[in-house]
């Protein structure tokens, strides 16, 4: 049950740069999975361009935690606006028990993922892999908590069990909204914003807070947390859109 007296916390969403090593693998494996072990970023122009004509979205998900289909229907839409893939975008779903854990750690995702993970970059093909899980980040505090964490070049984890927590009293369509605004958050990381591997075409990172936008509306502002009920926060009706200045970044790399 949420606390019965109003408090402010800064919802924030967090980048892990970091590059996993691969040292025990055979040649076989490193062929096939060291393209999605890079960091943050560095896949964006294989997702924006029509360098590889197709993207497949692998979601795994902890039984009762899968993102809602009006959620998903957001993300297909915010994909098809920014990223050129003639050759379609596949959705692909998996369900997984409960890794047992009430906070999960870097090393407990990157796991999950080598477990659970089955699409990989190819010539044609850039493949992003998506975790949706039951618990809390390890680093959630008692004044700030984690939504999701991009990881890797072409994953990202989403903390359902935070979204469910802070939304207690949401309706499907909050719920929709704040899982939709976190997802497409993620994924933006993924295509290099702010800073992340897309050059600025304008200085628009917030200092304060890097990787980031300044515009305060902006999809990849910090507090872009849509749908998350926490004090007295306000929810938008829709999911926040990437500014004027994110959207110039994209089109300059190559995007829509």
């Amino acid at each position: 049950m949420m606390p019965t007296r109003l408090f402010f916390c800064n919802l924030f969403f967090c980048i892990s740069l970091f590059l996993v090593g691969c040292s025990s693998e055979t040649e076989s494996e490193s062929d096939k999975t060291l393209a999605n072990k890079k960091v943050t970023g560095s896949s964006s122009v294989d997702l924006l361009t029509n360098d590889k004509t197709k993207l497949v979205v692998e979601i795994v998900s902890v039984e009762n935690f899968e993102p809602s289909a009006m959620a998903l229907e957001e993300f297909r839409s915010f994909i098809d606006r920014h990223c050129h893939k003639p050759s379609g975008i596949e959705f692909r779903y998996n369900t997984i028990s409960s890794p047992g854990k009430d906070r999960y750690t870097i090393d407990d995702i990157v796991e999950t993922e080598e477990t659970h993970r089955t699409a990989f970059n190819d010539e044609e093909t850039v493949s992003v892999f998506v975790l949706m899980l039951d618990g809390r980040s390890e680093r959630d505090t008692d004044e700030s908590v984690i939504l999701g964490t991009a990881y890797r070049n072409t994953s990202f984890v989403i903390f359902q069990g935070t979204i469910k927590r802070l939304n207690p009293y949401a309706n499907n369509t909050e719920l929709a909204i704040a899982q939709a605004t976190v997802i497409n958050h993620e994924f933006s990381h993924l295509l290099g914003l702010v800073n992340l591997g897309t050059p600025m075409v304008t200085v628009h990172e917030d200092e304060e807070n890097k990787n980031h936008c300044q515009t305060e509306n902006c999809l990849m502002n910090y507090k872009a947390d849509a749908g998350i009920s926490i004090g007295n926060l306000t929810r938008p009706s829709s999911v926040p859109e990437l500014d004027a200045f994110c959207l110039e970044d994209l089109r300059a790399l190559g995007g829509k």
